[in-house]
């Protein structure tokens, strides 16, 4: 019978874990962790790579490979060329995911809450946005800290107390707490 090396043997439990949904290292449950490891063995993985990066910077050696490197510099020129690589693949990567994410949240809250300006009508989603109906947007943004309300509503499942309002009624509102549109329609029901 052939020898399987202990590698080889690894691979193959690591990949029988994961046909079940455990963690690869230890075989328990992944619980929320993302990945294939649960989250103390990936804490155990972060911190003894970064405890042997430490070790070879220490020793004068490169951060990633422990090849040898120049005494100004962390990693050895290998890995610095590698790292320039991965760079310019991962170049914009983010900042598209998210602008589609923004996006995706911008059109479920505009198909939440409506699709067009609650007061004039406007209906160009370019002029549209979330207005808070008894003001307080300003509050809220410093209560919850949030980056993105479209983000924020979707995550809390479109609370009430929003609606969608074009720039020019929502800044109208800021300023004066009721549109022009609003003052109009009033005075031609008297």
């Amino acid at each position: 019978m052939a020898r399987v090396s202990s590698t080889e043997r690894s691979r193959v439990r690591r990949a029988r874990y994961d046909s079940l949904g455990l963690c690869g290292r230890c075989g328990g449950p992944r619980g929320d962790a993302i990945g294939k490891t649960c989250a103390p063995c990936l804490a155990i993985y972060k911190r003894d790579r970064r405890r042997n990066a430490d070790r070879r910077i220490a020793e004068g050696r490169c951060r990633e490979c422990g090849g040898q490197r120049d005494s100004a510099l962390v990693y050895c020129e290998r890995c610095r060329g590698r790292r320039k690589e991965q760079a310019k693949r991962r170049e914009g990567w983010w900042v598209n995911y998210r602008a589609k994410r923004h996006q995706e949240r911008f059109d479920a809250v505009l198909k939440h809450y409506g699709s067009s300006c609650a007061c004039c009508g406007e209906a160009d989603p370019l002029f549209l946005t979330v207005d808070h109906i008894d003001g307080g947007g300003l509050a809220h943004k410093r209560k919850d800290g949030y980056g993105s309300i479209y983000h924020w509503l979707f995550k809390n499942k479109f609370p009430k107390g929003f609606q969608i309002l074009c720039f020019n009624c929502n800044c109208v509102k800021n300023r004066s707490k009721v549109c022009p549109h609003q003052m109009v329609e009033n005075k031609n029901a008297i």
